[in-house]
């Protein structure tokens, strides 16, 4: 997929959830992305960041969790929008199990403890977005894969 992302102001791009789809399984069979990282037999996949002056405000991309993986417990500042494409997952939030499946829409909101565990044999594909960005720096080689620092 090659996304090319304008400079603000210029015309907004379209992104194609079935390439990306196809993309992200190709991905995950290679175990390796140009701009995503490996991480416990997952893929997760930056589309835009402020980093790279692909966005201002927003971290937009692209995960891939293969069957039986579960992603780390976690929280970041961001407030967290994801749609799942493929697969079923049950959603721990606090704690609390949500299932989720193809076309479940997830709000996370900000700092809220988080984990997926992927409940089937398909592989589990979600694409997300973060708000305000800058959480996505642990997915970034850029940045050192830095984890998000707290501020609630």
């Amino acid at each position: 997929m090659d996304v090319k992302i304008p400079i603000p102001g210029a015309p907004p791009i379209i992104f194609n959830l079935e390439e990306m789809k196809i993309e992200m399984l190709e991905a995950l069979e290679r175990g390796s992305h140009p701009n995503g990282r490996l991480l416990n037999g997952r893929l997760v996949v930056v589309l835009a960041t402020p980093d790279n002056g692909t966005s201002r405000d927003i971290a937009i991309g692209l995960s891939a969790i293969p069957a039986g993986l579960s992603t780390e417990e976690h929280s970041h500042p961001a407030e967290e929008i994801a749609t799942v494409l493929s697969g079923n997952a049950i959603i721990y939030m606090d704690d609390v199990p949500y299932d989720v499946k193809p076309g479940s829409v997830i709000y996370t909101p900000s700092m809220v403890r988080h984990r997926t565990q992927v409940t089937d044999d398909e592989i589990y594909l979600s694409w997300w977005m973060y708000a305000p960005a800058g959480s996505e720096s642990r997915w970034l080689p850029s940045r050192g894969f830095e984890e998000p620092i707290a501020t609630r």
